[in-house]
């Protein structure tokens, strides 16, 4: 009896342990870092992305950004290592002072002459993201070269007669207007097909 209630006791501990974890982890704010990729597939099947992008939607060539992300892990069928799924798509979406969280990516790297920007799925669906003020403004000025310049954009007049004017206005990223791709990688083999509304 004593050692079922010690048992007991372990697992409860191990339970908050758990839990202490990850509110530990909700609330601290980490820093948007700069990432060494080691995937060579990713490597290769994103900078073909990108030189196809640019060679169908020039504007590509003058804004606009890679985001990748990284769906699943999980283990191989095939006896050792992992199969990776990756989510790959050109956008040209600014990230603002206001914006939230889940709009900065967790990590950031360079591929031929674009940014690359990384949100990590996994355990994004787990522990919510939290970035310190410092990491996102530096985020915004790594991110601002590959936007559209701003533009002084007149809108409609107001309530008093008066023209709006809007001195942060971008022009229209026109890229691909499709999902992208979805990038499977399992033991040195990928497949690749193009993503839909649901993935």
């Amino acid at each position: 009896m004593f050692i079922y209630k010690l048992d007991s006791m372990k697992k409860i501990f191990s339970l908050l342990l758990i839990i202490g974890t990850i509110h530990n982890n909700v609330a601290q704010e980490k820093n948007i870092t700069e990432a060494k990729l080691k995937d060579s597939i990713l490597i290769k099947v994103a900078s073909n992305y990108i030189k196809l992008t640019k060679q169908m939607f020039p504007d590509f060539k003058k804004a606009g950004y890679i985001e990748v992300y990284v769906q699943t892990r999980v283990r191989s069928k095939h006896g050792k290592g992992s199969k990776i799924i990756y989510k790959i798509k050109d956008v040209g979406t600014a990230v603002d002072k206001d914006s939230k969280n889940y709009s900065y990516p967790n990590y950031y790297t360079f591929i031929d002459d674009k940014l690359i920007v990384i949100h990590n799925d996994i355990t994004n669906h787990i522990i919510q993201k939290k970035f310190t003020k410092n990491s996102k403004r530096k985020f915004r000025k790594i991110l601002d070269p590959y936007l559209h310049k701003k533009e002084v954009m007149i809108f409609w007049k107001d309530k008093n007669g008066k023209l709006i004017k809007d001195k942060n206005w971008r022009p229209q990223y026109k890229g691909s207007s499709y999902y992208g791709i979805i990038l499977e990688v399992e033991n040195k083999t990928f497949s690749i097909k193009r993503a839909t509304h649901y993935d």
